[in-house]
């Protein structure tokens, strides 16, 4: 798999955002239906149940710069984009809290044998100023996305045939595997299977765009609200940056019928206090869980006042290593030594006396990822957990240490060795982590650790100025999204430390084109565990998915990957 196109540094922006919502394996010569009934049935019990002021109040989160689906990478950007523009494919949460696909755009969709043609059956639907949404729109989108002159994150386009040929400018755009077979057909097709498309379609890859509106922009196409086309649930029409946005029903989407919310008012409230505030008063319908609050929310839950979502998150953080050139103590470059490091720490004591919560990371893929539809990882289980049985003493430990040192032809005086431990640590938890972290290692393995709490812990990283520091990636629902940015040339070099292992670049070449989905988790368990057994990162725990919301507000999704949660079908019951 190539990687020439302009991909790494905006997925090095999107670390902290969700970005997708696949299973492993596609499901061959098949197509969609169930997932629409449960839309549809969600939509008739909004229909018969919505009554009183249909305005749901919710924070804006984070840093919103662009809505162009094709320009947007921050979380804050993604939540206003999945609901205001339809992709072929929308994201909600079934039954068993899985992420499972519901047609939006499309209204059915069918897979090849071969698994290398989608071929996607478009609804009747219409933007926000009346034109019909048809298939060359997104046709025009993929040719926009691949347009080296724009700059924008190709990855979710490199599957599609001749993708990168097109990008360098060696074949033209009817060579482009993506085709309107008619009005309301479109046709993707792949270099080689992919069990990743329907991730990258739903993510990114499935929206459409209006070039004539994009052409006539005045200001660069997402920045300008007024300027801008929907074809989903809702239209923004009013933005104003860093402070608020507000949606509004649009009536021109094919399910205007079941979008039951009128408005949706999203305000920037940067304060917990303030938000607190804001939740007590009901003029804020959903918050998330912060600790100044959180214990007196929960009790108002046990008696029935607000509703409580919890679950385990998707975010993994990890101990990253300068393996590159051995960061400054010159000894990251060897695995023993970073074992030993990683399976020092005491993952369950971290998550309790430093955050009181989190689940623990014996695996560096989280437990709520699944491969197929089937569970990948067991929470508590894993190749950390098993390596640190096998190192279960101080003892053990540095005599694992004392190996890689004799290893690099060093001196085996643990007393002697100091490690620079570069933290960015924006509040008070982060700096006890880091505080912990040290503790730890000196007490353990008997070294010095120097802990560096900075605000440019990147920018050290990506130029191998440290040690060890603390990093986090929340990928998507196969377990490719989180393996594939740990390898070079594969992945992030500030995020990872710059490890490789030929052979888990091989089997990254590999395995998305693997049909069999037993095969595939068996190649994925050995991509994870090559990696963890030569401490390739150190996981640490994976975080949690914690909101309180007012009971009147009805049909919210709470997805795992893509936006915090989905309100396309959400209603207000006073």
């Amino acid at each position: 798999m190539k990687w020439k196109l302009k991909n790494l540094a905006a997925l090095a922006m999107s670390a902290a955002m969700v970005l997708s919502m696949a299973a492993c394996g596609s499901d061959s010569g098949s197509t969609s239906t169930a997932a629409s009934a449960a839309e549809s049935a969600a939509g008739s019990e909004a229909a018969a149940t919505a009554s009183g002021d249909q305005n749901l109040n919710i924070l804006l989160s984070g840093t919103v710069n662009n809505l162009d689906p094709n320009a947007s990478s921050w979380t804050g950007e993604y939540q206003i984009v999945t609901q205001s523009q339809a992709s072929l494919l929308r994201i909600v949460t079934d039954d068993s809290d899985k992420d499972t696909y519901v047609e939006d755009g499309c209204e059915s969709y069918e897979v090849s044998d071969d698994g290398l043609t989608y071929t996607f059956h478009l609804r009747e639907n219409y933007w926000s100023d009346g034109e019909k949404v048809v298939a060359q729109q997104y046709v025009d989108a993929a040719l926009r996305a691949l347009n080296p002159d724009n700059g924008y994150s190709t990855t979710e386009f490199l599957p599609i045939k001749n993708a990168q040929a097109y990008y360098d400018g060696e074949c033209d755009a009817s060579e482009l595997g993506v085709k309107a077979v008619d009005e309301n057909t479109v046709e993707y097709t792949l270099e080689s299977p992919n069990s990743e498309f329907l991730y990258y379609i739903a993510y990114r890859a499935g929206y459409p765009c209006r070039q004539d509106v994009i052409d006539k922009a005045t200001s660069a196409y997402g920045t300008n609200v007024d300027e801008m086309v929907f074809n989903g649930p809702f239209k923004v029409t009013s933005w104003v940056k860093e402070n608020s946005v507000t949606l509004e029903k649009n009536d021109k989407y094919w399910d205007a019928a079941n979008v039951k919310l009128g408005t949706v008012t999203m305000q920037y409230v940067a304060e917990s206090s303030t938000q607190a505030t804001l939740f007590d008063a009901q003029q804020l319908d959903i918050v998330p869980y912060n600790d100044d609050y959180g214990a007196d929310w929960e009790a108002q839950a046990a008696d029935g006042k607000i509703d409580y979502i919890n679950k385990v998150g998707t975010y993994s953080d990890f101990l990253v290593f300068a393996i590159e050139n051995g960061g400054k103590s010159g000894l990251m470059g060897n695995a023993n030594i970073r074992q030993a490091l990683s399976l020092a720490v005491d993952r369950q004591e971290l998550c309790d006396t430093v955050w009181g919560r989190y689940e623990p990371a014996y695996t560096y893929v989280p437990s709520a990822v699944t491969c197929g539809g089937e569970t990948f990882n067991t929470a508590g289980e894993g190749k950390v957990k098993d390596l640190q049985a096998k190192y279960s003493t101080d003892e053990s430990l540095q005599e694992l240490f004392k190996k890689g040192l004799e290893e690099l032809g060093k001196d085996t005086d643990l007393s002697a060795v100091t490690i620079d431990f570069v933290v960015e640590a924006d509040n008070v938890a982060r700096q006890t982590q880091a505080e912990y972290l040290a503790q730890t290692w000196q007490t353990k393995l008997g070294i010095q650790v120097n802990v560096d709490v900075t605000t440019d812990a990147e920018e050290r990283q990506q130029q191998m100025e440290y040690d060890v520091g603390v990093n986090g990636w929340e990928g998507g629902a196969s377990p490719y999204n989180y393996l594939f940015v740990v390898n070079v040339p594969y992945g992030l070099k500030y995020l990872t430390g710059v490890y490789t292992n030929e052979h888990v670049n091989e089997l990254l070449g590999q395995v998305t084109s693997i049909t069999d989905v037993a095969k595939q988790a068996e190649m994925f368990h050995e991509i994870e565990d090559t990696i963890l057994e030569e401490a390739g990162v150190g996981p640490l725990y994976f975080t949690d998915i914690k909101f309180f919301q007012q009971t009147y507000v009805k049909g919210i999704y709470y997805t795992n990957f893509g936006p915090e949660f989905d309100f396309s079908h959400a209603y207000i019951e006073k």
